[in-house]
C-alpha cells in the first residue's frame, strides 16, 4: 500500500501542534527551576553538606565546594494523562526505598519534578535523609522554595549558580546547632534511671509482650515501602475540624482515633492486646531566636533534627472494648455507629496527653539522655533483636500556607502555589508497623500518606486503615 507524499510547495498536513512544553521552553523551566532551588538550598546549610563516618561512632558534617544540580534533580515529563498517576506511585515507591549516593560528597536530597506536558501544573517528590532533617524540615523546604519561585527570575547576580552549579555557602559557624545545644533540657534522677533501666535491661527482664497481628515481627532485610494516600476536600476538612473542636481534640488525635477502631476491627477473631501508637513532635517551639553562640538562628524557618515523640497506650480493656463493639455491627453503618462514641474518647484522650507533653516543656525529656547513647549502631542493632514497640504513628506536620485565595477572597496573590501537599515515610525497620501523615494546605484540601513494610506487615492492614480513614473522615466531614 503507497500513501501521498507531500512535496515541497504542498500545504503541510499538521498532525498536532507542540504542546506547550516545548523544548526551549522546558530549557527555560529548567534553568529557572534550579534558580529557586539553589536559592531555596542557600538559606539552609543543611542541604548543603556531605556526611561522613555514617557507620562509625563519630559521624560528621562535611563541606562541599559545588553542588551539581543535574545529580539531585530529575524531571518526568508525562504524556499520557492515563499514565500520570501509575508513573507517580511508581516513581514515589522507588524514591522511598532508593539510598544517596556518594553521601561523602553530595548532600542527602534529591528531587523529582512531574510535569504533565499539557497542563502548567508540576508536581514534586522531594525526597531527604532523616540524618538531614525530620519531617517540620521536609515542611519548611517547601515554603522557602515556594518563596523562592515567586522571588527567582532572571537575575542571577545575587545567585552563586552557574552551569547547574551551586557554590556552597555551609561552614562551621553557620551550621544549625545539633538540639542538645540551644534546648534546655531537664532531667530528674528518677526519669533517668527509670528510662534507662527501660532501655538497657537484659532481655529476661523486659516483659513479655503477647504476639499480635498488629505488631509484625521485626525483618532486618529492608523489602520495600507500600504507600497509598487519599485527599480530603476543604469543605469535608472543615466539617471536620470544627467537629474535633466540638470534641475538644485536634486533627492529630482525631486520626489515632480512626486507626486504632479501623485496624481493631479488622481483628474480630483475635485476642486483644495492649496497641501502643506514637505522635512525633516539633522541639523548634523551645528554641528562641539567635540563641546565644547562634546569632541569626530562626527556630521556625530552621532545616534539621529537632523532634521528639509521645508515646499513648491503648490498654487491653479497650482494644477489647473497640473488639466486641466492631463484632456487634453486621453493616459499616451500624459500626460507625456502635464505635463512634469511644473512637472520640480516644481522640480526645490522644490530645490530652500531647497538651500534658507540651506543658511540660523540656523537662524529663528523652532527647537529653541522647548523649547517653555511646555508639548508636549497636543501640539500633539490640532495638532489632527486641519485639516491635508500636502500632502506627501519626505525624503532626499541621498545614502549609500554599498561597491559595480563601472562599471570600478568589484573588490570585502570587505567581506560583502550592494546590496540594503530600507526605510520607519510607518504611522503618525497627519502628511503628504503618505511618499515617496528614498535611493539609491553608484553604486548600487535606492529603493523608499511609505507608508500611512490605512483606513485614499484612497488606490488608494497611488498606484497612487507608479505608478506614477515608470512610470516617468522610462520614465527620459530611455533617454541617
Amino acid at each position: 500500500m503507497s500513501e501521498k507524499v507531500s512535496t515541497p510547495g504542498s500545504k503541510p498536513r499538521i498532525i498536532r501542534r507542540l504542546g506547550p512544553l516545548g523544548p526551549s521552553h522546558h530549557e527555560k523551566l529548567v534553568e529557572f527551576w534550579e534558580l529557586a532551588v539553589a536559592d531555596t538550598i542557600l538559606q539552609h546549610p543543611l542541604l548543603q553538606v556531605g556526611i561522613i563516618g555514617r557507620d562509625t561512632k563519630q559521624p560528621a558534617w562535611v563541606q562541599i565546594d559545588h553542588i551539581d544540580l543535574t545529580k539531585h534533580i530529575k524531571w518526568r515529563v508525562v504524556d499520557n494523562p492515563e499514565k500520570y498517576e501509575d508513573t507517580f506511585k511508581q516513581t514515589l515507591k522507588e524514591q522511598l526505598d532508593t539510598k544517596y549516593d556518594s553521601p561523602e560528597t553530595q548532600p542527602s536530597w534529591r528531587m523529582v519534578v512531574f510535569k504533565l506536558e499539557a497542563e502548567n501544573l508540576l508536581e514534586v517528590v522531594y525526597v531527604w535523609s532523616h540524618s538531614n532533617s525530620d519531617g517540620t524540615g521536609g515542611k519548611i523546604f517547601h515554603e522557602t522554595l515556594l518563596q523562592s519561585l515567586n522571588r527567582v527570575r532572571d537575575d542571577k547576580n545575587d545567585l552563586v549558580w552557574e552551569n547547574h552549579l551551586v557554590k556552597t555557602i555551609a561552614t562551621a559557624q553557620n551550621l544549625p546547632p545539633p538540639q542538645d545545644s540551644v534546648c534546655n533540657f531537664t532531667i530528674s534522677p528518677s526519669f533517668a534511671v527509670t528510662l534507662l533501666w527501660k532501655e538497657f535491661r537484659p532481655q529476661m527482664f523486659a516483659p513479655k509482650l503477647p504476639p499480635h497481628k498488629l505488631r509484625a515481627p521485626i525483618h532486618l532485610t529492608p523489602t520495600g515501602t507500600q504507600s497509598r494516600r487519599l485527599c480530603i476536600d476543604n469543605a469535608t476538612l472543615q466539617n471536620v475540624l470544627a467537629a474535633c473542636r466540638l470534641h475538644k481534640t485536634t486533627l492529630t488525635g482525631l486520626l489515632h482515633g480512626i486507626t486504632l477502631v479501623s485496624l481493631v476491627s479488622l481483628l474480630k477473631e483475635e485476642a486483644p492486646a495492649t496497641i501502643i501508637s506514637e505522635t512525633p513532635l516539633n522541639l523548634r517551639r523551645y528554641v528562641s531566636s539567635s540563641p546565644p553562640g547562634y546569632p541569626g538562628l530562626e527556630p521556625t524557618k530552621m532545616i534539621g533534627n529537632f523532634v521528639t515523640k509521645r508515646d499513648h497506650d491503648h490498654d487491653q480493656v479497650l482494644v477489647s472494648k473497640i473488639r466486641d463493639l466492631a463484632r456487634g455491627a453486621s453493616s459499616e453503618s451500624e459500626q460507625i455507629a456502635a464505635l463512634e462514641d469511644v473512637m472520640w474518647s480516644v481522640s480526645t484522650t490522644v490530645r490530652e496527653e500531647l497538651q500534658a507533653k507540651l506543658d511540660m516543656g523540656l523537662k524529663n525529656e528523652i532527647c537529653g539522655l541522647m548523649k547517653v547513647v555511646g555508639d548508636y549502631r549497636d543501640y539500633f542493632k539490640e532495638q532489632m533483636k527486641k519485639p516491635r514497640h508500636a502500632t502506627f504513628l501519626v505525624t503532626n506536620l499541621g498545614v502549609i500556607d500554599g498561597g491559595l485565595p480563601s472562599e471570600t477572597s478568589s484573588d490570585k496573590t502570587q505567581d506560583w502555589t502550592i494546590q496540594r501537599a503530600y507526605f510520607s515515610l519510607a518504611a522503618n525497620l525497627v519502628g511503628p508497623n504503618l505511618t499515617i501523615s496528614p498535611l493539609a494546605v491553608k484553604n486548600g484540601p487535606l492529603m493523608i500518606g499511609v505507608s508500611w513494610q512490605n512483606e513485614a506487615v499484612d497488606t490488608n492492614l494497611g488498606e484497612g486503615a487507608v479505608a478506614g480513614l477515608k470512610t470516617w473522615l468522610n462520614h465527620i466531614g459530611s455533617k454541617q
